[in-house]
């Protein structure tokens, strides 16, 4: 189950945007990622985004992107589970209260869940995130009523800076998944460095802008997002020539929160500029080892 899009889906009878029960042969062997459900309150029950009605057998959830507002539960799950996992998925109450179910405990945070229960986690490294998304209408998808305009439901694409762009597990050198071809977008996927979180698969591209002479040195900046994430590296370069490339002479030297989830970083040649010589400035952006 990959690359679809729910919002608010399964609320009757407090059920969920996503429900998983044993009937007959059972629920076994699954693989659901880069999903993005969301779920909000109604009136005739209390819904979840994720529910596990009963115990399954070896049903894994990786960078799915799991939302809920009303402090509504973000899962729900009875005892008994036999090779569940959880990798990789973001977890967001959109500000209510953080709340997981897992057998008789309810946890309030990703970190408790993730101490308990050895979820989110691969080997000894911790994954998962508890961040805002950053979609761009969450609970605004209106009716689409014709399948191929699909593709227009804009609200739940990721914005520019979302926290979730570049973020996913590489879910085919990691677990040999064949992810398919494209998002729910008909995006290529991996569409940039490496896979998202949730069924939009976005490019994150950062462009200097803003070239300028000042106080002698030549100038660039660029945006990122805010708080800067560890995940990513950037690397500016300087070049006479465009062939060899200096890492080491040009440096940031000032970043401006600019207060909507991104900063503006300056960069400075390290040199005094030379009105007789050439400067190139560019910026390399990779994934963190």
């Amino acid at each position: 189950m990959r690359f679809n899009i729910s919002q608010n889906d399964g609320r009757t009878n407090s059920s969920s945007g996503l429900q998983l029960a044993n009937a007959g042969g059972g629920i076994r062997e699954v693989d659901i990622y880069n999903n993005t459900i969301f779920i909000s309150p109604t009136a005739g029950g209390t819904p979840r985004a994720v529910y596990f009605q009963t115990a399954v057998s070896n049903v894994r959830l990786r960078n799915n992107l799991l939302g809920t507002t009303g402090g509504l539960r973000l899962v729900d799950g009875p005892s008994g589970q036999s090779g569940v996992l959880f990798q990789g998925n973001d977890y967001w109450s959109n500000g209510d209260a953080f709340a997981i179910k897992w057998g008789s405990s309810t946890y309030s945070t990703l970190a408790a869940w993730r101490t308990a229960t050895g979820l989110e986690r691969i080997g000894t490294t911790n994954v998962g995130l508890s961040v805002d998304p950053r979609l761009v209408s969450p609970g605004g998808g209106a009716t689409v009523g014709n399948a191929d305009l699909l593709g227009a439901l804009a609200a739940y694409q990721l914005q520019t800076y979302s926290p979730l762009r570049e973020a996913g597990l590489d879910l085919p050198s990691l677990f040999g998944i064949d992810v398919g071809p494209t998002d729910f977008y008909a995006n290529p996927v991996p569409n940039g460095l490496t896979f998202d979180v949730g069924a939009h698969d976005a490019r994150l591209e950062a462009t200097l802008a803003s070239p300028v002479i000042e106080a002698g040195h030549f100038n660039a900046n660029y945006i990122r997002s805010s708080p800067a994430r560890a995940d990513l590296l950037y690397a500016v370069q300087l070049s006479s020539d465009l062939t060899n490339w200096c890492e080491a002479c040009a440096l940031p030297v000032s970043t401006n929160n600019l207060g909507n989830g991104t900063e503006s970083v300056k960069l400075s040649d390290t040199a005094p500029a030379n009105a007789v010589q050439a400067r190139f400035m560019r910026l390399r952006m990779t994934r963190a080892p």
